[in-house]
């Protein structure tokens, strides 16, 4: 945020959006709103009041990979990843968690990690930000097992690490 919003060339609006828990019969619960507790110096933007239909901004960044297949939160339907790719040229997911590198040998890990990566968020993005090269590693041989080796070029393209993404 910090870097491109001290870029002449960018127009940086940071808009929160609420999310819902979801109840056991699977409907939407309790409303949460976090967009008053961002620091001062980020200027958040009203999600009531920014409309990506007008704004069409050129990238998008996400970090709710889920779309409608959690069963702990959702967002509304047309905050889903396939709605806003139809308002970006480039939508990108930030995971919005860490987690520990993940060990191909450890089944568990690996049958946990289909929860977070082969969500919407991640396979519709153009590009995915992860938090280490071998956890980028990870991603693509994941994708590329789930998806079929013929896809593997797509997700080396698309997984990308903070560090190293084209997008700074």
């Amino acid at each position: 945020y910090r870097y491109y919003k001290s870029r002449q060339d960018c127009r940086v609006c940071v808009v929160p959006v609420p999310y819902y828990h979801v109840t056991d019969q699977n409907i939407f619960g309790e409303k949460v709103y976090e967009g008053d507790d961002f620091p001062e110096d980020v200027e958040a933007i009203s999600y009531e009041t920014f409309n990506l239909y007008t704004h069409r901004p050129d990238t998008i960044v996400t970090q709710c990979p889920y779309d409608q297949y959690s069963m702990g939160i959702r967002l509304s339907a047309d905050l889903y990843a396939g709605e806003l790719q139809k308002f970006t040229s480039h939508l990108i997911y930030v995971p919005w968690f860490t987690t520990d590198e993940i060990d191909h040998s450890d089944r568990a890990a690996v049958a946990m990690s289909d929860y977070y990566i082969l969500q919407p968020g991640v396979t519709m993005s153009d590009i995915v930000l992860v938090q280490s090269p071998e956890m980028r590693e990870f991603y693509i041989d994941r994708l590329s097992e789930l998806c079929g080796a013929q896809t593997r070029p797509i997700w080396e393209r698309k997984v990308q690490t903070i560090e190293g993404s084209v997008v700074l």
